[in-house]
């Protein structure tokens, strides 16, 4: 009712926390509608799918918004036991606020907490978190995305933090958590790209694999991509992962970097470490790495680092493709217990150095 009484420019504010049952119909903002929904320091606790729908264009602030005594950020709340807080066909700008999904859904109908088509900027210094398996803080379809301050958590088993298809995401700032993820290709992984669209990681944290499972790209600017189970970064097909910085570290039973079928990866700068069993950088498909440090220094290469703490340990390793290295690059393999080889040709592959 709120909606329907607005002029084409307006602000809801609330006056108290907000209950809505899960018989409710999505609040919808018309493609002509500039609506800013003001939190003022209460929640709003839904139980129906789609609470906002908007094609138009939505700001979610709070501006109470401030930081206590102890440090921690004070705001509103938005809560949903349903499916989908915000489905985003316009612009959204979420500002202010910590958000929650408290269920989760199946393998044939995922919980989203976000859905874009649009345009959509992710800013607030809350926390967006997933509580349920099958479930997402972002569902990027066809949109461009933008994240940054925020820390997104989906951390429940077959869950994706970021989850991209055809548009663009950029991760600017903030942490992106998708630990305890089950990685099952298109199940789950911290930033999943899982069609033809792309991912800058550009700053921030990520906390989980940064997964490309299709024809995509993911370029890797910068941050710190740590990822405790799996393979840190993964190319799983055909598509293109380029590294030009950041950090990368893997420290399970996995490689830090792998190129798995007949996908390209390019590295130009960086720092990777493989912390505990398996490769730094591993080419086992079909495909291409090239480790190029020709720009750099030797003051400034491109480092690739295997510790085998409990195993095998090559810095670089390749089956049947291609690697090629050539200009700055430092490479560094050791082993507590097995072999280790800075670089390993071990099937009919090539490398070129």
């Amino acid at each position: 009712a709120a909606l329907a009484d607005t002029e084409a420019t307006d602000t809801i504010k609330l006056v108290h926390d907000v209950s809505i049952n899960g018989k409710v119909e999505s609040l919808n903002i018309a493609e002509e509608k500039n609506i800013t929904l003001d939190l003022n320091g209460y929640n709003i606790l839904a139980g129906n799918n789609k609470t906002i729908i908007n094609n138009g264009s939505l700001r979610i602030i709070d501006s109470t918004s401030y930081i206590n005594e102890s440090g921690a950020l004070v705001e509103g709340t938005f809560i949903n036991a349903g499916n989908v807080i915000l489905e985003n066909n316009g612009t959204a700008s979420i500002e202010n606020g910590s958000y929650t999904l408290t269920l989760g859904g199946s393998s044939s109908n995922y919980y989203n907490m976000f859905v874009n088509t649009g345009n959509i900027e992710i800013s607030t210094k809350g926390t967006l978190n997933v509580n349920g398996a099958y479930s997402r803080v972002l569902y990027n379809t066809t949109g461009n995305a933008t994240i940054k301050n925020a820390t997104l958590k989906a951390t429940s088993s077959n869950t994706s933090t970021v989850y991209n298809e055809a548009g663009i995401i950029d991760i600017e700032s903030g942490t992106i958590n998708g630990i305890g993820t089950i990685y099952t290709y298109d199940y789950g992984a911290a930033v999943l790209n899982n069609g033809e669209g792309t991912i800058n990681v550009k700053d921030g944290t990520v906390l989980g694999q940064v997964c490309n499972n299709s024809t995509g790209t993911i370029n890797i600017l910068g941050g710190n991509i740590t990822s405790s189970s799996y393979d840190a970064v993964y190319n799983v097909s055909s598509g293109t992962i380029n590294i030009s910085g950041g950090n990368i570290y893997s420290s399970g039973k996995y490689s830090a970097v792998e190129n798995y079928k007949n996908g390209v990866i390019n590295i130009t700068g960086g720092y990777i470490e493989n912390q505990y069993y398996y490769h730094g950088v591993a080419n086992s498909g079909s495909g291409i790495i090239n480790i190029d440090g020709t720009n750099l220094s030797s003051e400034t290469p491109i480092k690739i680092v295997s510790k085998g703490v409990s195993g095998n340990s090559n810095g670089v390793y390749n089956m049947t493709g291609t690697i090629n290295i050539k200009g700055y690059v430092n490479i560094n393999a050791t082993s507590s217990s097995k072999t280790a080889y800075g670089v390993m040709n071990s099937g009919a592959g090539t490398i070129n150095i």
